[in-house]
């Protein structure tokens, strides 16, 4: 305990996240627990976005299709009431990513567009390298070539302009999914 209910929330949050990143998928669930008793019992509902939107991940990743559609988008829902735009974007991307293994590329691309509007907003560039590698992809899978090809271009220059490692990878990933 750190004596800071929010931030403890938060802190909660936030070791599932890295879990998220090493695959330590109890890591993440005990976190993601931990964080929604707290933020239960203290009332703090808008913090319930941390959570469900690693809920969302956990049901992605065991397949409970419905399951993680629905915990992100409450998370969104939630992050949005209280204006995380950070938290707001990691829920509309995982439900993107969510909507893509499923083949459902509309939703996927209304998901990831409104992603890409909250980073247009809150001036969330690290997170705009993502979702515009993201969208490349989803060119890709709809057949859209040349849009593929400039979203993978633009993913390249704004890892240009930002040391984020995760970003930078994410654009060579786009960059090596248009073949250029």
């Amino acid at each position: 305990q750190i004596g800071d209910v929010p931030a403890e929330i938060e802190l909660h949050a936030a070791v599932g996240a890295l879990a998220l990143y090493a695959a330590d998928w109890e890591e993440v669930e005990g976190s993601s627990d931990a964080s929604a008793e707290l933020s239960e019992r203290e009332g703090l509902i808008g913090k319930l976005c941390l959570p469900y939107a690693l809920r969302g991940a956990l049901h992605w990743r065991s397949g409970q299709w419905q399951e993680s559609e629905s915990s992100y988008r409450r998370a969104h829902e939630l992050a949005e009431q209280i204006g995380w735009s950070e938290v707001c974007f990691d829920a509309l991307y995982g439900l993107s990513n969510k909507l893509r293994d499923q083949s459902e590329l509309s939703g996927a691309e209304a998901a990831l567009s409104q992603a890409l509007d909250v980073c247009e907003r809150a001036g969330l560039i690290v997170q705009s390298i993502q979702a515009t590698s993201a969208q490349a992809l989803l060119h890709r899978l709809a057949g859209r070539h040349r849009e593929a090809d400039l979203a993978a271009q633009q993913a390249f220059e704004l890892s240009e302009r930002v040391r984020y490692p995760v970003g930078e990878a994410a654009a060579i990933e786009a960059t090596g999914i248009v073949g250029s």
